[in-house]
């Protein structure tokens, strides 16, 4: 009786949560992180990094759904995932607890939302679509790290720092670092999920490659691949803090010189 009753009280529960509106969640979310910063269990540059990272991921996941959309598939639209309530996309751990303990422990975010669900045979062409799905979410985050070096480029950002002197990051004004930060983050992220390593989004490359019978045994690895890229992120760091080192350098360069 309890295991038959159990999903449709946490169907009732979610339905309650995605009910609240996406301003509602957000105002939460941002409130918490600054309450976090003044009790001083976490530094205003992480909490900005948190900040920008939960609606970095979203935009991330609805840029697929939106594509796949466009290529024929309403899986996700019927799903409610084109949209950008948090409620909808936030997995606890992925989006929470892990990008915390690595905003914590290495001062960068890294997280993931739940996967926007997707039908390729719903596609028109469902290989072709493959890939312009995956690639979607990172050409996304690349938009928006263009916006931030416009709004970098026309406010100037280089000439106030020298015009106004500051000599340590602390000093900057907080627009300045939200907005380089949004831009690094996304950076981060479309450079990343474009590895060609499954599940993230460059693996489509190799899906895209691989002969028609090989697709069904590819899908089941891809399906368990998300904890190998974690271990291998844990185990293995060196190449992923190189990449990490050499975008930061990178956008730093590009935003304050």
């Amino acid at each position: 009786m309890e295991s038959s009753e159990h999903p449709t009280r946490r169907a009732k529960v979610l339905a309650r949560l995605h009910a609240v509106p996406a301003w509602v969640w957000f105002v939460l979310y941002f409130g918490g992180l600054a309450i976090v910063v003044n009790l001083g269990y976490l530094g205003v540059f992480s909490a900005i990094a948190l900040a920008v990272l939960v609606p970095s991921i979203i935009v991330h996941e609805v840029a697929h759904g939106l594509m796949a959309y466009a290529c024929g598939d309403d899986t996700a639209k019927l799903a409610g995932r084109l949209t950008f309530n948090p409620a909808k996309h936030v997995s606890l751990w992925g989006t929470f607890i892990l990008p915390f303990l690595f905003v914590v422990a290495l001062g960068s975010g890294f997280g993931f939302a739940k996967p926007v669900p997707v039908d390729l045979e719903r596609t028109r062409k469902p290989r072709h679509a493959s890939l312009l799905i995956s690639f979607a979410g990172p050409v996304s985050n690349l938009m928006i790290v263009a916006v931030c070096y416009a709004i970098c480029r026309i406010a100037d950002v280089p000439g106030q720092i020298i015009d106004h002197g500051y000599i340590s990051s602390q000093q900057l004004p907080l627009w300045m670092v939200v907005l380089y930060l949004l831009g690094l983050e996304n950076l981060w992220l479309a450079i990343f999920n474009l590895m060609p390593i499954p599940p993230l989004d460059g693996s489509a490359i190799i899906e895209r490659l691989l002969p028609q019978r090989a697709l069904s045994g590819y899908y089941f690895f891809r399906g368990f691949a998300l904890p190998l890229v974690i271990v291998l992120f844990y185990v293995f760091p060196a190449p992923f803090d190189w990449l990490f080192l050499h975008v930061g350098d990178f956008w730093f360069t590009k935003f304050f010189a």
